[in-house]
């Protein structure tokens, strides 16, 4: 099991790139290269790679850039346990686009890939406005749909002497109070699965 993440870089100076990552994590390159799984393999050769770093449990390889693209591979010591994988490429993620703001480098288009057994799966980092959305589908149709549906149907009943005037009051009323509700409850979800949360950068897995 291994993961890999990736970003889109606004500045994509490979010198400017690789001092960075040398700055934080010293030369570890060789060392970290030395204990992947790369290091009996043919495919793929120190050279590919502009930056890396090991601990006793996990560590990565920074790739040199392709175009404006930046990737991250990530491995840990114990390749069965997913959980630890997921935990440790948020780990690395973090701390990459912390030194990114330290050093001015806007990122945006993050992307994240654990290979599983020859298996992918696949990452987002969830925003503000991806919360908002996720809110605003749970809560649209009782916006909506729910009471044009009600005085719809009891405007045809209405209309056909099924209903009397009274109930199809009452029935208005109701749906002015479901949509009302429903206002209220997108409102405190925005609050605080929005406003009140942090907008962490971290990945949801979607598995």
């Amino acid at each position: 099991m291994n993961g890999e993440f990736r970003v889109k870089l606004t500045d994509f100076d490979q010198e400017k790139v690789t001092k960075i990552f040398t700055d934080a994590y010293q030369n570890k390159l060789p060392g970290a290269f030395a204990r992947s799984a790369y290091k009996s393999g043919t495919l793929v050769s120190e050279s590919e790679f502009c930056a890396g770093y090991h601990t006793n449990d996990s560590l990565f390889l920074v790739y040199m850039m392709e175009s404006d693209r930046l990737k991250v591979y990530v491995e840990t010591i114990n390749k069965k346990d997913l959980v630890l994988m997921k935990s440790t490429v948020n780990r690395y993620f973090e701390q990459v686009t912390d030194l990114f703001k330290k050093h001015g480098l806007r990122w945006s288009k993050p992307e994240v890939t654990i290979t599983l057994e020859e298996c992918p799966v696949y990452g987002f980092v969830k925003t503000r406005k991806d919360r908002f959305l996720e809110i605003w589908q749970g809560q649209k149709e009782k916006l909506f749909i729910a009471p044009i549906a009600s005085l719809a149907a009891s405007y045809v009943a209405l209309k056909v002497n099924i209903l009397p005037a009274d109930d199809l009051v009452k029935d208005m009323k109701k749906a002015v109070i479901l949509t009302a509700e429903a206002y209220i409850g997108i409102l405190i979800g925005f609050i605080i699965g929005v406003v009140l949360t942090a907008n962490k950068k971290v990945f949801t897995f979607n598995f």
